[in-house]
């Protein structure tokens, strides 16, 4: 049997390179023989081109961007097979929603069980994401964190990019419109999750299911320096949030208009332009997920 593993050289600091010997060994100890494909052309060629039914899995080791590109190169080639992570990035968010732990060894003894969940694939203008797509100055922190920092601090880097960002922070107009309600609100950021967390803040919504064909936005409305201080601290420090300062709601198919030129995000890269119209409920795809997750 074969199983393939997808990694991006710069994530983690690149520490997957030295693991890579290891990892082939304990695939061949279960009778999987593990292919190994670096991100970018490799993987492109790899995906395109070879008859992914005769693998077991497709392993992903990397941050939820590499996981995005590699879900989104699959639709593109009409290709199905199981998808199982190895953390490697910075946040991790989707891992961490899947049970999965930032450990090479016991993350591919999870891959190797292959308890297999079918999970929601939400889109935004025609394009596929898994965790979360982020509109304002706040939470899409990782396109304005420094590779350097991130390379060196990990997710600390990006609560000192959040603290320095702060006072800069300003509200911009946005409309939200669904099946039963448009809300015209003044936001400082918003987010549209398919998990529970983003941007390493993991529990944005505790309740939230991957596979209910249901998308949780959460719109942070307009304050002041010293209110979205104490926010950034509770979402650090995980703890229950209850405000009339943030809009939340469920939907399966809405779009968010503005007429500024406010910045997008998607599982951690740059996003599309307004409009833009989200959708799930409609497609599905496999991960191989821990024997603690349940939805």
């Amino acid at each position: 049997m074969k199983a393939a593993l997808i990694y991006n050289e710069k994530s983690g600091k690149g520490a997957i390179i030295s693991h890579l010997s290891a990892l082939k060994n304990k695939c061949k100890a279960k009778g999987v023989e593990l292919e190994l494909y670096k991100a970018g052309d490799e993987s492109y060629d790899f995906l395109k081109n070879e008859d992914l039914e005769r693998y077991k899995f497709i392993a992903v080791a990397g941050g939820d961007g590499s996981i995005n590109i590699t879900v989104n190169l699959l639709k593109k080639f009409d290709k199905s097979v199981p998808i199982a992570l190895l953390p490697s990035g910075t946040a991790n968010d989707f891992a961490y929603a899947l049970g999965i732990p930032a450990n090479y060894d016991r993350a591919m003894d999870i891959a190797l069980k292959e308890r297999r969940w079918k999970i929601d694939l939400p889109s935004v203008n025609g394009k596929y994401f898994i965790n979360v797509a982020a509109i304002g100055n706040l939470i899409d922190l990782s396109q304005k964190t420094p590779p350097h920092l991130k390379q060196r601090f990990g997710m600390l880097a990006y609560y000192m990019q959040g603290l320095k960002e702060l006072k800069n922070i300003k509200s911009s107009r946005v409309t939200i419109e669904t099946k039963d309600r448009t809300y015209e609100e003044e936001i400082v950021f918003l987010v549209v999750l398919n998990g529970r967390g983003a941007g390493g803040f993991r529990d944005l919504v505790r309740d939230a299911k991957l596979d209910d064909g249901k998308l949780d936005v959460l719109a942070f409305k307009k304050m002041n320096l010293a209110e979205l201080s104490l926010l950034f601290s509770a979402l650090k420090f995980k703890r229950d949030i209850k405000s009339d300062k943030i809009i939340h709601f469920q939907g399966s198919e809405f779009t968010i208009k503005s007429s500024e030129p406010l910045g997008t995000d998607i599982d951690g890269e740059k996003g599309e332009d307004f409009p833009l119209v989200f959708k799930t409920g409609y497609e599905s795809v496999e991960f191989i997920v821990s024997d603690r997750f349940s939805g």
